[in-house]
């Protein structure tokens, strides 16, 4: 069977993945979920939401949308977005002007 990009069936991640996730930790105080990208976790007397998301089919705006989609998952759980974490998967092809682009 084949996914659209980047997008795994929820009926799949219920059987194969979220069944192996480990054991639950109470520093974990709101898991991400389907249609919940973001987590608030406890580290030491501080609370952090964070999220990872990454930006598929997209051939434009895509640092726009690689911050603003993490953004607003963060946003999401009420909480303001102070810091961004990316990682960029690019095919062997890409040039410099892409990243400039990007």
């Amino acid at each position: 069977m084949g996914f659209l990009p980047g997008k795994v069936p929820t009926e799949v991640l219920e059987k194969i993945v979220f069944k192996n996730l480990g054991a639950k930790r109470d520093d974990v105080v709101l898991s991400p979920s389907i249609g919940e990208d973001a987590a608030i976790v406890q580290a030491g007397n501080v609370v952090l939401a964070m999220s990872s998301d990454p930006i598929t089919g997209a051939k434009e705006w895509l640092g726009w949308l690689a911050v603003h989609v993490s953004a607003n998952d963060v946003a999401t759980r009420g909480v303001q977005p102070r810091w961004f974490n990316s990682i960029i998967l690019l095919p062997r092809t890409s040039t410099t002007e892409l990243i400039e682009k990007i």
